[in-house]
C-alpha cells in the first residue's frame, strides 16, 4: 500500500471515529436525561396538574419495542383516546415522576402545546406517543395525568415486544 493510500485510510478512520463519538455522546446525553428523569422518584399527585383541556381518557395501550433492526434502541410507545371541546389542539406527554415499585410506573402530564378553536361539540382525539432510547427495561404501568381528568389514567400492562 502506498503512503498516500495509507494516509487516506487513516483520515477516513479518524473521521469515522469522530462521527461515532458524536453519535455516542448524543445517545449518552439522551439516556442521561431519561435516567435523571427516572431518578425523580415520588408522587406529585398533591401538586396542581396542568389543565390540558382533555376529558374521558380511554382505550390505552403501552409497550416497549425492543425489536432489533435499523433503529436498534428500546422505544416506549403509548396510545390512548380522549375527548376535547377544541379542534386543532396539539398535545405532548411530559415526564412527571417514576413511582417507587419494581418495575416502576412512569407518570406523564398530558399538556396542550397548541390551543385550537373551541367548538360547541366534543372532538374525539387519538393520541400516539413514542420515546426512543428508553432507558427503563420494563414498566409496571404508564400513568397519564391532567387536571381535567377525574383521576389519573393508568395504562397497564406495559408489554415488551422483542
Amino acid at each position: 500500500m502506498t503512503k498516500l493510500n495509507l494516509l487516506n485510510v487513516c483520515f477516513a478512520l479518524v473521521f469515522l471515529a469522530s462521527c461515532s463519538a458524536k453519535d455516542n455522546a448524543a445517545n449518552a446525553e439522551t439516556v442521561a436525561s431519561e435516567d435523571a428523569a427516572a431518578s425523580t422518584i415520588g408522587d406529585t399527585t398533591d401538586m396542581q396538574k396542568p389543565d390540558c383541556g382533555a376529558t374521558s381518557p380511554r382505550n390505552g395501550s403501552a409497550w416497549i419495542d425492543k425489536m432489533p433492526g435499523d433503529n436498534d434502541n428500546p422505544t416506549l410507545h403509548v396510545v390512548f383516546t380522549f375527548d376535547t371541546s377544541s379542534s386543532g389542539d396539539e398535545y405532548a406527554l411530559e415526564f412527571d415522576y417514576a413511582e417507587e415499585s419494581n418495575p416502576p410506573a412512569y407518570a406523564y402530564n398530558l399538556v396542550r402545546t397548541t390551543a385550537g378553536v373551541t367548538d360547541d361539540f366534543i372532538t374525539v382525539e387519538d393520541f400516539p406517543y413514542a420515546k426512543g432510547s428508553f432507558a427503563e427495561p420494563e414498566l409496571r404501568a404508564v400513568i397519564v395525568q391532567c387536571a381535567a381528568f377525574d383521576e389519573p389514567f393508568e395504562i397497564t400492562p406495559v408489554e415488551i415486544v422483542y
